[in-house]
């Protein structure tokens, strides 16, 4: 594992942390969303399956069970969380 040396989103929003979660029996891509008028919403998508790829790696390999949160930044690298620190689990080049 690769750890990530860049500038780290400690204290940033949860409107900025996607998460890998299991929904239906399928790993999916999500992102937590409060709207002005306080409405919570949870949208996922099925349609990044190289990235559930590359996120669950990393859980898997330093915390022993899949899913959780990552970020990915305007360099489009992909950043997990981890109790021995964030981790690189590469670069997601698609939109």
């Amino acid at each position: 594992m690769i750890p990530f040396k860049g500038n780290c989103p400690q204290s940033v929003r949860k409107d900025a942390k996607y998460h890998i979660r299991l929904k239906n029996g399928e790993y999916v891509v999500g992102i937590n969303y409060t709207t002005e008028m306080g409405e919570y919403w949870t949208p996922t998508t099925t349609e990044h399956p190289q990235l559930v790829e590359m996120v669950n790696r990393v859980k898997s390999a330093v915390q022993e069970r899949s899913g959780g949160a990552f970020y990915i930044n305007e360099f489009r690298q992909v950043i997990v969380p981890t109790p021995q620190g964030y981790l690189l689990a590469g670069e997601y080049k698609e939109p």
